[in-house]
């Protein structure tokens, strides 16, 4: 990883002294590493520090992060789309420093004051994979109101909604990511080359060791959904459920998917793997030819010792373990078995499961025509929602309109007829929030802490830097061959 160059610093230190107007920087100007420290081992041998270096910013600091890979510490101050121009304070510079946001990848944003009321208990899922955290108010037949903590109120575009989890409490979803890499544990080894990283909701394993997390409340009967990319010709990973030590993966079932060849094993301390039941032949991913991604679900019924997998919403396989079940906890963990730099995991969720194998559609989403409201003791109705309106939601079935408590519903799938995705614009930036959230809107200015911007979601909104963890800049850029996010 190359750093920002101590000979740009000193020009912006000595044009701030001659009170000079300073260049735009953009990222192949850069070329001195930032200040290292000297770590405690090197500095009691009297090494140079350059041997190992070690670089110390504040906790106050943001990070800005370039598309080739540069990095500079400091202060995001201010930006303006129509100049493609962000101001930056540096501990080194006098003044100011202006970057062109065209090199920009990314701004990891230290904390700040957040002017956030308090917790959501509402998340809004858009069509275009934004999530818009806040508490339901109301809709009607053309908007969805959401009072949130950090920006008022927001009036959503009805169209733009695919689905609403009204009460997050009472969610049958335990976990739904991936949100950053420091939420998952990761095989720890000698070296400092890392195993697995996180960009842009995904997951890329970097070399062959696992990963995984511990799922809190996990029940006996329970779904795990997730997305699965690959650069080879066929997908080589094994998923593991059921694990108390995500990183030695014994005691637990492991879902392998190797090439065409699916199997399902349970690993013991003391019988090592075996597998159960037959293997299946997915031909479908077959060579260079074949899919190079896939969705994936796998249903868990703990009591029957039954698990059963969808590929793309259809059935491939179903498994039942003749033995006492094997599983020990409640991790889950994901481990590549090809180069190890060819497997990205994301849209991960896990789930209560009611026991019933979908079919082709998938069992979370509404299609067609009608919406699709499910309650907290997980029946579901399909009909249309006429209005949500002083904490009741008036449903529309072909048998009756029901009134139905707010509280009492868990999600609500919006139908697929009729819905519109917001346009991508070429000033559009994606914030990334502390706890949940994740908003695309047009840029107009970030200023006094505050970004302000647009959408066709929901229109004009201001969002505090403080709700914020990182802010990405140029999302639409097309990737190149042999970065790490290209799948």
């Amino acid at each position: 990883m190359r750093y920002v160059m101590a000979s740009f610093l000193i020009a912006a230190l000595l044009a701030g002294r001659a009170n000079a107007e300073l260049p735009v920087a953009g990222s192949a100007e850069l070329s001195l590493p930032v200040p290292v420290a000297v770590s405690a081992a090197a500095a009691a041998e009297g090494t140079n520090a350059a041997a190992a270096p070690r670089f110390i910013a504040p906790k106050t600091d943001d990070r800005m992060d370039f598309i080739n890979q540069d990095r500079l510490h400091g202060r995001l101050s201010a930006a303006t789309a129509g100049t493609s121009r962000l101001t930056w304070k540096h501990a080194a510079a006098a003044e100011d420093i202006l970057f062109d946001t065209t090199h920009l990848d990314k701004i990891m944003l230290a904390s700040r004051r957040s002017s956030s009321s308090g917790g959501s208990d509402a998340a809004v899922h858009l069509t275009n994979g934004d999530m818009l955290p806040g508490r339901i108010v109301s809709m009607d037949a053309e908007v969805l109101e959401v009072d949130t903590g950090y920006s008022g109120r927001v009036r959503v575009n009805r169209r733009m909604v695919m689905n609403i989890l009204p009460n997050l409490s009472m969610s049958n979803v335990l976990f739904e990511g991936p949100n950053d890499l420091a939420e998952w544990t990761v095989y720890q080894r000698g070296g400092s080359r890392p195993q697995w990283r996180y960009s842009d909701g995904a997951l890329y394993s970097m070399q062959q060791y696992p990963m995984g997390r511990i799922i809190e409340g996990l029940p006996d009967m329970y779904e795990v959904r997730f997305d699965a990319a690959w650069r080879g010709p066929y997908p080589q990973f094994t998923f593991i459920f059921n694990t108390a030590d995500v990183q030695q993966n014994s005691d637990a079932y492991m879902l392998s998917v190797q090439g065409t060849t699916i199997s399902m094993q349970r690993s013991t301390s003391n019988m090592g793997g075996n597998n159960i039941g037959s293997r299946v032949n997915y031909p479908a991913f077959e060579g260079q030819s074949g899919q190079q991604s896939a969705s994936f679900v796998v249903l868990v019924d703990k009591a029957a010792r039954r698990f059963t997998l969808l590929i793309n919403g259809s059935m491939a396989g179903q498994w039942t373990d003749p033995a006492a079940f094997a599983g020990l906890g409640n991790g889950i963990a994901f481990r590549s078995s090809g180069s190890g730099s060819d497997l990205k995991i994301s849209k991960i969720k896990v789930a209560q499961w009611d026991g019933r194998v979908p079919g082709a559609a998938s069992a979370d989403k509404a299609t067609g025509k009608e919406d699709q409201v499910r309650f907290v003791n997980n029946d579901k109705f399909s009909g249309r929602v006429i209005s949500i309106a002083d904490g009741v939601l008036k449903f529309e079935t072909s048998y009756a309109t029901l009134d139905v408590p707010i509280n009492r519903v868990t999600e609500i799938a919006m139908a697929d007829e009729g819905a519109e995705r917001a346009r991508r614009n070429r000033d559009d930036v994606r914030a990334r929030f502390i706890d949940r959230g994740l908003l695309t809107v047009k840029l107009n200015r970030i200023e006094n802490e505050v970004l302000h911007g647009e959408s066709e979601n929901f229109g004009s909104i201001a969002l505090p830097l403080g709700v914020m963890k990182t802010l990405e800049w140029n999302i639409y850029r097309e990737k190149q061959t042999g970065d790490a996010d290209d799948f």
